[in-house]
């Protein structure tokens, strides 16, 4: 039995993770088990209504302002998403915060009794789960038992075999699509697209961000194989702006429909606006009697960890989990709008990353560069990164340690020049956790 949810998520990670190491060759099996799993349970997936989000970049953002709407308007809301930063909870909460300790560990203890019987073994496709498949039955588990009206769903990888693709939402939000996990979704935008694609069900409505042509074209064919009404943002709105500030920054968006919104946003980028508007646009269609000035403060709420966020004094450090040439360079794009100056770079990247791509955007702009390990979650290769970094940057060091690539960062500071954390989720939650533990301690 599990005394704290610490064991259980513990327990969970020694399942096959797709997310340390994927293999395409289980992938096939994953809904049949999934759909097994949840019968075990008596279906935890339908006692909430759901709007369910796919994409390449910006999914947890979308997630984090539509559960936000959801949560202002009353309804008691969960959300679904991934990586964690600090904390497995942070994957799993409730009207925004983490569900009551109890909660995880009885229905993690109720998981491993399922699993670790001779009744599951001997059910139809009864083989071992993944790490994802378990989160996600633990994430309906304490949506129900908390008593969600609403859960807001990231999907994992992809979107067709995905764990969370049992649901029937009451919409579909599909984010911006890019190349990414080639291996297991496709070597091609429509490929991607393809997959990403498979969430969108019967009737129910389609919401999606700006994509490429062929991205569009996949997701307009499938919408109305599915005679599923599908809306396109950049069909929606007249006249967006956006002004990245710190602490917060603003947007407006004037929509064709006469509607407008006005906020200020506590997640720093222009590309926010987007994701933003994304969960508005959907929310406008589903709930429409919920009012602008109400969804304007509860986008004015939402927030995530390590997506541009600005930690610590002395310097200031600028943790956001860019992992591609694109999203680093939102990244770097939104630290010169912050600090207006050239600052330290710690960077940490793991294997499978255009990390020569990185390089090439990030290296020059910083006055120093640190290269350090992403922890040890999966492999990296930070000799190999500050070999690339140095032929852009001749003021470059190698750090392994990230306390110690910390500690360096405050040294060629001064106190005084911005740090920007970036090249991993894995990177930013090292640094991060250093950073927490030192503000506790000067409290």
């Amino acid at each position: 039995m599990f005394s704290n949810s610490a064991e259980g998520f513990l327990w969970m990670e020694a399942f096959t993770n797709f997310e340390k190491a994927p293999d395409l060759t289980k992938r096939g099996y994953r809904l049949d088990r999934m759909k097994l799993l949840l019968e075990c349970f008596s279906n935890p997936h339908h006692s909430a209504k759901v709007i369910h989000i796919a994409g390449s970049k910006g999914k947890g953002s979308t997630a984090a302002f539509t559960a936000s709407i959801l949560r202002e308007a009353g309804y008691k809301t969960g959300m679904y998403s991934s990586p964690h930063i600090s904390d497995y909870r942070e994957r799993i909460t409730v009207d925004g915060e983490f569900a009551p300790e109890p909660v995880y560990v009885e229905n993690m203890n109720r998981i491993r009794e399922l699993i670790e019987g001779d009744e599951y073994l001997s059910l139809p496709g009864g083989s071992e789960p993944t790490t994802f498949e378990l989160l996600t039955l633990l994430a309906f588990l304490v949506f129900r038992e908390t008593g969600c009206q609403w859960t807001v769903l990231e999907t994992g990888l992809g979107g067709r075999l995905d764990a969370t693709n049992l649901v029937d939402p009451e919409a579909v939000f599909l984010t911006p699509i890019e190349l990414e996990h080639t291996d297991l979704l496709g070597d091609t935008l429509e490929k991607i697209a393809g997959e990403k694609a498979g969430i969108i069900k019967r009737h129910r409505p389609v919401f999606s961000s700006r994509q490429p042509r062929e991205v569009l074209q996949v997701f307009r064919q499938k919408s109305q194989e599915e005679d599923a009404p599908f809306q396109y943002l950049p069909d929606l709105i007249e006249e967006a702006r956006s002004e990245t500030n710190y602490p917060r920054s603003k947007m407006y968006i004037k929509w064709k429909s006469g509607r407008f919104n006005l906020s200020e946003l506590l997640m720093a980028g222009d590309h926010q606006i987007q994701n933003c508007a994304l969960a508005i646009s959907g929310i406008h269609t589903i709930l429409p009697e919920l009012t602008d000035n109400l969804i304007n403060r509860a986008i004015s709420e939402a927030f995530l960890p390590g997506r541009m966020e600005v930690v610590g004094n002395n310097p200031r450090f600028m943790l956001d989990g860019a992992h591609t040439k694109r999203s680093v360079s939102m990244a770097l794009d939104t630290f010169g709008k912050i600090f207006r100056e050239r600052g330290i770079l710690i960077f940490g990247s793991v294997e499978g990353k255009d990390a020569k791509a990185m390089a090439e955007v990030l290296a020059g702009a910083f006055e120093a560069v640190i290269v350090s390990r992403p922890g040890t979650f999966k492999k990296s290769r930070p000799q190999e990164l500050y070999n690339l970094f140095e032929n852009f940057n001749g003021n470059c060091y190698l750090i392994e340690d990230p306390a110690e690539a910390e500690k360096k960062a405050r040294e060629l500071s001064g106190g005084k020049i911005p740090v920007l954390v970036t090249g991993s989720f894995y990177m930013i939650a090292e640094i991060r956790k250093i950073l927490k533990k030192k503000d506790k301690n000067n409290d």
